[in-house]
Order: C-alpha cells, then sequence, then structure tokens
C-alpha cells in the first residue's frame, strides 16, 4: 500500500512506505488513546495470538475509535492456500469481543477480552462468479435464505468495529445488543455485479446487496434477518 495522507503505514518487514516496523502481537508504538481509526487489511489471518492485537488495538485508539478488520473468509479456499495462514475467520468470530460475551453463552473461559469492541457490521464480499447471478432480484431473495450453501463463494469479510472504553458506552451497547449475536450482510464489488472490468484508475466500490443475516456467535448459525 502507497502512502496515504494522514495515515502511517505498518509492517513487521521494513519496507519504502513502512512507517513504523513491529510485531503486531507484541506493544505498540503508540501512546494510550492516540490513534482515531485503524486499517488492517490480510493480517490477522497470519497472527497466532489475535488477543494481543485486539488488546494493543484497543489500548492505542481513542474512545469510539474505528477499526476495520478486512481477512478472507473462513469457508473459502483462500483462507488456506497461504501456508503462513494460521486460523480462519468467520463473521461469528467476532462476537467474542462484544461486550458479555461469555455471560451470554454461560461460560467463563471466553471472558477473555478485557478489550471490548462494538460490532457495527460485518460484510461478507461474495465471488465474481456469484455476483453475476446476484443481479438479477430473485436470486438475491433465495440466497438471502440459502446463503448458508454457498461458503464457498464467499471470499472476504469486512469487520467495522469500533473501541468500547468507558463503562457508560458498554453498559449502553449491553442495552442495546445481543452479545452473542452478530449482524453479518452481503456485499459484492461494483464492477463484478455489473460484469465489467475494473476501474482503470484502480478505484473499486463495495455494493450492499439489501439486508443481511443475523449470525449467532456461539452456535455459528444463521438465525435470521439482520435487525
Amino acid at each position: 500500500m502507497g502512502p496515504q495522507a494522514g495515515w502511517k503505514n505498518c509492517d513487521l518487514y521494513p519496507g519504502p512506505h513502512v512507517d513504523y516496523v513491529f510485531d503486531l502481537q507484541g506493544e505498540w508504538p503508540f501512546p494510550d488513546h492516540s490513534v482515531t481509526e485503524l486499517y488492517c487489511s490480510h493480517v490477522l489471518e497470519h497472527l497466532h495470538d489475535p488477543k494481543a492485537f485486539f488488546s494493543e488495538a484497543w489500548r492505542v485508539l481513542i474512545p469510539n475509535g474505528q477499526l476495520l478488520v478486512r481477512v478472507p473468509y473462513g469457508g473459502h479456499h483462500a483462507a488456506w492456500w497461504d501456508l503462513g495462514h494460521v486460523r480462519p475467520w468467520f463473521a461469528e468470530s467476532f462476537a467474542i469481543l462484544q461486550p458479555g460475551y461469555a455471560k451470554a453463552i454461560g461460560n467463563p473461559q471466553h471472558d477473555i477480552f478485557i478489550s471490548e469492541f462494538g460490532v457495527e457490521s460485518v460484510k461478507m464480499r461474495v465471488s465474481y462468479r456469484l455476483a453475476r447471478w446476484l443481479r438479477h432480484w430473485w436470486v438475491r431473495w433465495l440466497f438471502g435464505r440459502y446463503s448458508a450453501f454457498f461458503d464457498h463463494e464467499i471470499e472476504e469479510l469486512w469487520a467495522y468495529l469500533w473501541a468500547i472504553k468507558t463503562p457508560e458506552a458498554r453498559e449502553a451497547y449491553e442495552k442495546t445488543h445481543d452479545a452473542n449475536i452478530v449482524g453479518a450482510g452481503f456485499s459484492a464489488w461494483k464492477h463484478h455485479l455489473a460484469g465489467t472490468a475494473p476501474p482503470k484508475d484502480g478505484t473499486v466500490e463495495m455494493v450492499d446487496l439489501g439486508k443481511g443475516v443475523v449470525i449467532n456467535g456461539f452456535i455459528g448459525r444463521v438465525i435470521g434477518a439482520e435487525r
């Protein structure tokens, strides 16, 4: 990724556009509450200790600071084709970050994340093959009801999170969210839906495919329409 105005690039190895070199599973070189937004693209699947990553992300973010995570979808072969990948990620994987998750599932061993995040949404980006069919409304209607059969056609997850850092924010979140449930919607690249080549300037646009689904983070099952 080239330099972007207002952003600092971080990596495990030095490079021409890398501003900070450090291990994301160790201590990050930023003060507490000093970062407004973090963007993490295709990194989490390489980490043996995601708890350390989320702990440091939470520490450096300001209250309600934003974290966007992109990972290959766990049901797609891309989750494993790289020998450096150590774990798959699903929409429901992010439920454990929410306040009250261990209590909601009745299992205190899951009460391991002191660094809590709210889950705004998880977008499940579908493949080019499936996107071509989803141009038709009736295929979208069927897909919304039988999406569990198309795991191999979901390529990527975009998880939109924010740091919950005060007792008041935690209490408000617990009142309005079921801790073991994640709202997940489907999306596709706009040029995939149109059946065209990507824009020549390299910019691409992601399009939401209507209402999504609600996924139970304990049983890992689609349980209804997105609320």
